[in-house]
């Protein structure tokens, strides 16, 4: 009887484990639209104004800089639903190996490539996500500056994405109180360490960041030359 009731019970905490993953990183289906969907009317608006300011400025001047006449920058970005899906489930397992930070949303940032970062898009427009941890004692006016962009530094080698939370300094924006509102952060999470008794007696070895960002989508107008 009491292997039988140890099996029910390995059972039944097999069960809830599925559940409780299954309800983490594949969330039902919602109806319901975001608040920021737009008119397509405003959303064609927006593209046009952009295209017309590439056309009249944007590509004669980069047509100069590359030597290249046939040159067009990017009018955009592509990726999939699997990628976009793998990513979120992603930044998810992040917050669940991490659960005294605030993983509060993701940034999308505008980069260019160069030759030394894509051969296939050498010179075109890109964009990247990052994802932002809530920086709970910053009080700027403008929201978006209250989350910050970052990496993370391993507790060990056993899990990349468990650890300390890394500020990319490079990816903050540039304010007068850029380097406050980073030193905040990390009061407060040395004050979490210090709540909780988080200490270890044992000397740490600094593994290298592990990346939360997202790159490399499809981009249009395509390469001259497929690889």
């Amino acid at each position: 009887m009491k292997k039988l009731s140890a099996l029910k019970l390995l059972f039944l905490a097999t069960v809830i484990l599925l559940i409780n993953s299954c309800e983490f990183g594949n969330k039902k289906p919602n109806e319901i639209p975001p608040k920021q969907i737009v008119k397509i009317e405003k959303a064609i608006n927006m593209f046009n104004t952009e295209k017309q300011l590439k056309e009249r400025v944007i590509n004669p001047v980069l047509k100069k800089i590359y030597k290249d006449q046939q040159f067009i920058d990017t009018e955009f970005a592509w990726f999939s639903l699997d990628q976009m899906r793998q990513y979120i489930n992603y930044i998810d397992a992040i917050q669940k190996a991490n659960p005294k930070e605030n993983v509060s949303g993701i940034r999308v940032y505008l980069g260019r490539y160069n030759n030394k970062t894509s051969d296939k898009f050498a010179n075109q427009q890109t964009v990247f996500f990052v994802p932002t941890v809530e920086n709970a004692i910053a009080k700027s006016k403008f929201k978006t500056l209250n989350h910050l962009p970052f990496a993370i530094q391993p507790n060990d080698n056993s899990n990349p994405i468990k650890g300390q939370f890394t500020i990319l300094e490079s990816l903050v924006y540039d304010t007068q109180d850029k380097k406050e509102r980073i030193n905040k952060y990390y009061k407060t999470q040395k004050t979490q360490q210090k709540a909780g008794f988080n200490f270890s007696f044992l000397p740490k070895f600094k593994t290298e960041l592990t990346s939360t960002i997202l790159n490399e989508g499809e981009l249009a107008p395509p390469p001259k030359k497929e690889d």
